[in-house]
């Protein structure tokens, strides 16, 4: 590994400087420009102004809001788990079908179950008890 003392650091940062010039300054800017519009479409995406985005966005900090849609195994374990953690941490479940709401269906399309303590997602697929026990004891 090389290591530079600092005139020898300030010498290559004016000799690159002088190569690159503002071309640096720009892909900088750039590079955080992308990433601010990448957050903000990601953010939009999110809560895109749904009646459920609202809700989700009101709900309680205990409030379980599990995505789902007939016929969905992975679904069903999911809600065997958490019915069975809901009274030893006071929460409450809501199961939302996602074949009835146009925008959910097409934001998690076959990605499901997804689950939400509060506003926050806590779990997609497959549900860990011992991740999702903590979560819960966490939501406050």
């Amino acid at each position: 590994m090389l290591r530079y003392n600092a005139a020898d650091w300030e010498r290559m940062q004016r000799a690159v400087w002088k190569i690159l010039g503002r071309s640096i300054v720009l892909l900088e800017r750039r590079h955080f420009h992308l990433k601010r519009c990448f957050a903000v479409s990601v953010r939009m995406q999110i809560m895109n102004g749904s009646p459920e985005d609202k809700r989700l966005a009101a709900s309680g900090p205990r409030a379980i809001t599990l995505y789902t849609r007939p016929g969905c195994h992975l679904c069903e374990e999911a809600k065997a788990l958490i019915e069975s953690l809901l009274s030893e941490f006071g929460a409450t479940l809501r199961e939302v079908n996602i074949d009835e709401d146009e925008v959910l269906r097409q934001r998690y399309g076959t990605h499901i179950p997804v689950i939400f303590i509060g506003s926050r997602k806590a779990a997609k697929h497959r549900v860990d008890p011992v991740k999702f026990r903590r979560q819960l004891s966490n939501a406050v």
